[in-house]
């Protein structure tokens, strides 16, 4: 709407015939209403654009590719077209599906580059935005006008939002690219598809020009189904991985019926000239394992081609009709059988709701309730409800919802059962911050009982276990659990928890966790095994099943991974450890809040993407600074001359993007090093999509003593990386200029950046 309104009552819009149906409405139906002359041309026929500019045309508007058919219109000699006739016409191009990363309409001379942010370029579903990108000041400073005085403005938190989901674009779209083109030729191969629409595939008739366009292609494919409405109803309604939803562009898969959705407004005549059949299906491809969107679409085509009827069907239809009027009902159902009604209309309850059900029943109806209700948490109760009295008796609140945020809140419970499944445990619980989470799982112990912990830990961690919980009659001991016989000598019999931290921090040493628990659970199978995964997150490291009884985290870092959230994480499969923790978490009450919960839920939908870049970036920059002259050591596990590299291989599948290294020189080379860096931010935190560094002796360690901290290898030259998301070579081209600067040291300079 803003960018129409540069134009006047009498002006003429020349817009692609084939875009999205909320674009066609608004041109239709409201445009026209102010006198504006719109006409729709197929603009991929340049003959056709050069006939429908006329003297009043002052706006062409392309969508590329467009929606839902996906064809591809040439930016570049549509602009030349059309600013040859009148250089004054303003060409906006809808990038809304291949998003900035993979097109750029403003180099291809474009004069306005437009999107529905709502879709890829935020990626998450959450946010309903617009963007609008120019060069020409005209142009801006009159849409700048137009954006106040409109007031079609989003609110700064969108804003944040849709900032935060731009972080991950680049792998997002990567994966989107990816997965498409593999459901497209699954799709193309499948003989019960009609014909496949896809600019990645080289049956689409712009196939060479996407190419040339283009970097890539988003996540959009169109397809005709083989048959009529009917099995395109059937294959949507059957689908369980991709939703049925009109949007696009998010994490999830999604699908839809364009005729009946998205461009129903759209009249019939110009949906079939356009090719938007009854058999046409829109899909939007996620970022989900690809081999499990292929096998969705597989089952649901299988349902359409063989189970038509299920959906619905004249004679059934007709019985329906019939009994609903015998009823004098407005609508019925009907089922296989008299059980299958029954457990239908039961299906209308969820697990926890309350059943009451008379006492003198049908055998079949009695041992539904009693041996298969209960199974899915059904409260199923039986009275005689001739006696009213017996019935209001039966009748109950139901107290297994929700009552108190902070014994439980729906987006809570989402975010602690997704990590569970991430972590392989039956159980997970969200606390206020990773040292929420240390506290509350110390909290299962009482005074005079023995913690061993990894002597070389997160220093919040340290200080938490020698200056805290030691003055609390905890017996606190320090080991190198990398060595397994300083853990055999550190078990004492009041011994009720080992603490691992794997790989540690700063000094990445990297820990057996599988020989860890053996040896600790020979000794005693009550001495809780504790984890602490937040360097390598659950994509790369999965502690329960090696052994472990808790897996935590600092959810801060690489599990939420946008440096916006503060909380910690604890997964577990044991039932008796899990109902103690739950009641240390209400009664302690570090709980994190439910949008907390629901920014590290968003972030856990990117995680498979950012770590595998995280690992990509910190090797190329570990592979660097192990050759440079000017750097003593490097540590990092997925470097083969780590002391656990095979370790790491066995236990890992990855590594995260935290590297370790000694600069050569002493402590102001240090300093000079990381008051120079420009990409890098210097910062305490790690996991998020910045690139950091930081000098854990002055900075994270600080209060851990000197003398314990060079037993550690945490010196006054130790730097420690949290490698980011950034291009590899633009991380590398900083780390080397700050050597450079660091290495022009001659004499002692002030720590000023520190």
């Amino acid at each position: 709407m803003t960018v129409t309104h540069l134009c006047k009552a009498g002006d003429g819009i020349v817009c692609m015939n084939d875009v999205y149906g909320g674009t066609n409405e608004y041109f239709t139906k409201i445009s026209v209403e102010f006198c504006l002359d719109i006409s729709f041309a197929d603009l991929r026929k340049l003959e056709k654009l050069k006939a429908a500019l006329k003297p009043n045309t002052k706006m062409l508007w392309i969508e590329t590719p467009t929606n839902p058919t996906l064809k591809v219109v040439d930016i570049q000699a549509c602009a030349d077209i059309v600013h040859e006739y009148n250089k004054d016409i303003i060409v906006v191009v809808d990038n809304t599906f291949m998003s900035a990363y993979f097109q750029r309409p403003l180099a291809l001379g474009a004069d306005i580059c437009m999107y529905s942010a709502s879709k890829y370029m935020n990626g998450h579903s959450d946010v309903v935005m617009g963007l609008i990108s120019v060069n020409r000041e005209d142009l801006y400073e009159r849409l700048k006008f137009l954006q106040s005085a409109l007031g079609n403005v989003p609110s700064p938190f969108d804003c944040y939002m849709c900032h935060r989901g731009l972080k991950t674009l680049h792998l997002r779209m990567r994966q989107h690219f990816k997965n498409a083109l593999a459901v497209a030729q699954f799709l193309e191969a499948d003989p019960r598809v009609d014909k496949v629409i896809f600019p990645g595939l080289p049956s689409h008739p712009q196939y060479e020009l996407t190419k040339r366009q283009c970097t890539g292609c988003p996540g959009m494919i169109a397809f005709y189904i083989k048959g009529e409405l009917e099995h395109a109803a059937t294959f949507l309604s059957n689908l369980k991985l991709c939703a049925l939803a009109d949007s696009l562009g998010g994490v999830e898969s999604l699908a839809e019926h364009p005729a009946s959705m998205t461009h129903a407004s759209v009249p019939e005549n110009e949906r079939k000239e356009v090719g938007i059949t009854d058999t046409l299906i829109r899909l939007s491809v996620g970022l989900e394992d690809e081999e499990n969107i292929i096998a969705d679409l597989d089952q649901a085509l299988r349902a359409a081609g063989f189970e038509y009827s299920r959906s619905g069907n004249p004679t059934r239809n007709c019985l329906e009709k019939a009994v609903a009027a015998l009823d004098g009902a407005k609508y019925c159902l009907a089922l296989a059988s008299g059980m299958a009604a029954t457990m239908t209309v039961t299906h209308l309850c969820k697990a926890g709701d309350g059943i009451v059900c008379m006492n003198d029943v049908y055998g079949g109806t009695n041992e539904y309730f009693t041996k298969i209700s209960v199974e899915f948490c059904l409260d199923i109760s039986f009275a005689d409800l001739r006696k009213l009295e017996k019935l209001k008796a039966a009748l109950k609140p139901n107290t297994k919802g929700f009552e108190y945020s902070r014994s439980g809140n729906p987006t809570r419970n989402c975010l602690e059962r997704a990590v569970a499944a991430l972590d392989g445990g039956k159980y997970c619980l969200a606390l206020a911050s990773g040292l929420a989470a240390t506290l509350t799982i110390t909290h299962l112990f009482k005074a005079g009982d023995g913690i061993v912990c990894m002597n070389d830990v997160y220093g919040g961690t340290n200080r938490y276990f020698r200056k805290i919980a030691a003055e609390v009659g905890f017996e606190i001991s320090f080991a190198d659990l990398t060595k397994l016989e300083e853990i055999k000598a550190a078990l004492k019999p009041n011994t009720k928890m080992v603490w691992i931290e794997t790989p540690t921090n700063p000094t990445m040493k990297v820990v057996d966790i599988q020989a860890c628990a053996d040896i600790v659970h020979e000794y005693n199978k009550d001495i809780i095994v504790v984890v602490d995964n937040t360097f390598m997150s659950a994509y790369f490291q999965r502690p329960l099943a090696l052994g472990a009884d808790i897996c935590m985290y600092s959810a801060t870092k690489y599990m939420n991974g946008h440096s916006d959230v503060v909380m910690g994480l604890i997964s577990l499969s044991r039932d008796d450890l899990y109902e103690r923790l739950k009641f240390l978490q209400n009664a302690l009450g570090a709980v994190p809040s439910p949008f907390d919960c629901y920014m590290c839920n968003r972030g856990l939908k990117t995680l498979h993407l950012r770590m595998k870049q995280h690992f990509k970036n910190a090797l190329a920059a570990a592979q660097f600074l192990e050759a440079d002259p000017r750097v003593d050591k490097v540590v990092f596990p997925g470097l083969p001359s780590h002391p656990q590299y095979e370790l790491t291989r066995r236990q890992c599948t990855g590594c995260p993007g935290m590297i370790t290294f000694y600069i050569k020189g002493k402590l102001e080379h240090a300093s000079t090093f990381l008051s120079s860096l420009k990409l890098f931010a210097l910062a305490e935190s790690l996991g998020g999509y910045e690139s950091l560094a930081e000098h854990p002796a002055i900075m994270t360690h600080a209060s851990v003593c000197e003398d314990e901290r060079k037993v550690l290898g945490i010196s006054d030259t130790l730097i420690r990386l949290s490698v980011g998301l950034e291009d590899e070579e633009d991380i590398i081209a900083d780390l080397d200029q700050a050597l450079a600067a660091a290495s022009l040291i001659f004499g002692p300079k002030v720590l000023s950046c520190i």
